[in-house]
């Protein structure tokens, strides 16, 4: 069964309606995850896009999350996505991306940085199933 993975857009700290969250689920099938970004480019060097996947361990779909940003320096635009994987006919999410535009100062200016905490909730993948395939369509 191939497996594919892709992103959607999402708010940040928001959860989308047609996606099962973590007030569906017993506290002894949640797991906490916690993660931090840390994107850094050094001044006198051309501005780029930055952004990396943080996921839950293999076998887990991601419920919920809460994103906590600690420093935004020379960064616009951040985004966040789900990340999404597609197993046969079931699409779940496993991750969170999130990213920014950094854009450095000049030689003598600063550095541009974006940096943050991440908490990703996750349930085992059966379990959301169930959850899953009780709501109707």
């Amino acid at each position: 069964m191939a497996e594919t993975q892709f992103y959607q857009p999402i708010q940040e700290n928001k959860w989308p309606d047609d996606i099962p969250n973590k007030d569906k689920f017993q506290g002894g099938d949640l797991d906490v995850h916690t993660f931090r970004w840390e994107f850094e480019i050094k001044h006198g060097n051309h501005g780029d896009n930055k952004a990396d996947d943080f996921k839950v361990p293999e076998g887990r779909v991601l419920v919920g999350w809460n994103a906590n940003v600690t420093s935004c320096i020379g960064c616009s635009g951040q985004v966040y996505q789900l990340v999404m994987k597609r197993t046969g006919t079931r699409t779940f999410p496993i991750g969170i991306r999130p990213g920014s535009r950094l854009e450095p100062g000049d030689i003598t200016g600063p550095k541009a940085s974006y940096t943050g905490d991440l908490t990703l909730i996750s349930v085992p993948r059966p379990v959301w199933n169930k959850v899953a395939d009780s709501i109707p369509v």
